[in-house]
């Protein structure tokens, strides 16, 4: 049975109330095997579902990292990468992120995104809940004079910072960091630096 602490009540409840939001149910390799509600995914161990995790760059190469508002369930005030969501039943990846580019970060035109990987996580927040996602990393680059900016709803703060900046960011506070950023740091920094300076 899952423990809720009191901090959380309020914000679990706020979930319960909103319209039911199926998501893509996996199985290891990835493959839809039918459909989950999100929350019920994200409760008691967790159903793998399908995700992506999209990394934002400028032109001078600044990565657009986000806080997590407070009112997420899990991990909320943590940072993360630019946008991280699930596609819903019926969308693609490439759908569900322009989708959450335009409600996370109000960008309203379309973003080229490169697939990089795509990995499997589980990870679990305190006795709320868990993650546990086949996830997919997308690169994308953001046109000069591109507008964005934060839905409170969804994000407390931004942050631009170099690589070298991320770099040293993550190797002093670890722990500001969600566990997702963290598996994708590593992965984008041992293999796909050189991406990065191509976008």
């Amino acid at each position: 049975m899952v423990q809720v602490p009191t901090l959380q009540v309020g914000i679990l409840l706020s979930h319960l109330k909103q319209k039911s939001n199926l998501l893509i149910q996996v199985d290891h390799l990835g493959r839809a095997v039918g459909v989950v509600d999100a929350l019920a995914s994200h409760l008691g161990s967790g159903t793998r579902h399908r995700a992506f995790s999209i990394w934002l760059m400028l032109a001078d190469g600044r990565i657009l990292l986000q806080q997590r508002s407070q009112q997420k369930l899990l991990w909320p005030m943590f940072w993360a990468n630019s946008c991280c969501s699930h596609p819903r039943q019926g969308e693609s990846i490439e759908q569900a992120a322009g989708r959450r580019l335009q409600e996370e970060l109000n960008i309203c035109t379309s973003v080229p995104l490169k697939r990089l990987y795509s990995f499997e996580y589980r990870a679990e927040y305190m006795d709320i809940g868990v993650e546990h996602e086949h996830c997919t990393v997308l690169l994308g680059q953001l046109e000069p004079g591109e507008l964005y900016t934060a839905n409170p709803d969804e994000i407390c703060d931004l942050r631009l910072l170099s690589f070298i900046q991320l770099e040293q960011e993550v190797f002093q506070n670890p722990e500001q960091f969600t566990p997702w950023f963290l598996l994708e740091w590593n992965e984008l920094r041992s293999r796909f630096r050189d991406r990065f300076e191509e976008v």
